[in-house]
């Protein structure tokens, strides 16, 4: 992981980013998202009611190095700098280090299916799938207004008519009703700063039966903030708390795990 790490460090220095704590990210998305969602394509009933925030499913204690102090199920919520950088998400050894290649080949997907890609950053995956579905769509969705405009950019510069951008929340990804046959969560379910309500917003716009992939860090592998590498039986247990399912566990990337969760039909 230390090369992992060296052009990680690269990527952040080339962009000279600052690193903004999430929370205040968090505030200052959600001004800007009220000028930005007219910019981002989504249909009228992603403007579904965003619940409010329930702390009351979260406790708060002394944070630890790289944490936020904020403990969920038990689990420290990590400290998120700011959004991850375009080079970084988009670096030339990513393919490489991740076998990014993998997932879309393990996800099993139908022509006609709709993919909500959460937390898209610069649609690396989005345009990835957008081709595996070409009678479907796929929801980018992102809480990052620069990352919303990345995405809008690069679909106007490809065959990519399918591919609906969503400016969301830190509670809600505005996604409509019962309209997604297959959520992606890659990298994203850690940063979550309310897993809760997030998770129960992300079932809502799920149709009965449909899948949940959660790709997340080894504890074995973290990244460079040891927090962001949930361990797999907690992560389980969380999203079974949500209300899914474990269908499968796919053993074929290097150092994630790759989860598959399943809605049930009756909710």
């Amino acid at each position: 992981m230390s090369g992992i790490t060296e052009h990680r460090d690269q990527a952040r220095r080339r962009t000279g980013r600052m690193r903004i704590p999430y929370l205040r990210l968090a505030v200052a998305v959600a001004v800007l998202g009220l000028a930005a969602c007219g910019r981002a394509e989504h249909d009228a009933a992603s403007d579904s009611a965003t619940p409010p925030a329930d702390d009351s499913a979260y406790t708060f204690g002394p944070a630890s190095p790289g944490g936020t102090g904020k403990f969920y199920m038990g689990r420290e919520i990590p400290e998120i700098n700011g959004p991850p950088d375009a080079a970084w998400l988009d670096r030339t050894s990513r393919e490489a280090e991740e076998h990014t290649e993998k997932v879309a080949a393990n996800l099993d997907l139908k022509p006609d299916d709709v993919i909500a890609d959460i937390g898209a950053g610069t649609g690396f995956f989005t345009f990835r799938l957008n081709p595996l579905v070409p009678d479907g769509k796929v929801y980018a969705e992102d809480i990052d207004p620069e990352m919303i405009k990345v995405i809008d950019r690069r679909k106007a510069n490809r065959d990519a008519d399918n591919v609906t951008t969503i400016l969301g929340t830190v509670t809600n990804p505005k996604l409509p009703k019962d309209s997604v046959d297959l959520v992606l969560l890659v990298e994203t379910y850690h940063a979550f700063t309310y897993p809760k309500e997030m998770m129960a917003a992300i079932k809502t716009a799920m149709k009965p039966g449909a899948r949940l992939v959660v790709i997340e860090h080894r504890k074995s592998s973290p990244p460079n903030n040891k927090l962001e590498a949930i361990p797999k039986a907690q992560l389980v247990a969380e999203m079974e708390a949500a209300g899914f399912t474990l269908i499968a566990d796919k053993d074929v990337l290097p150092v994630q795990n790759f989860l598959v969760f399943r809605k049930p039909e009756n909710s």
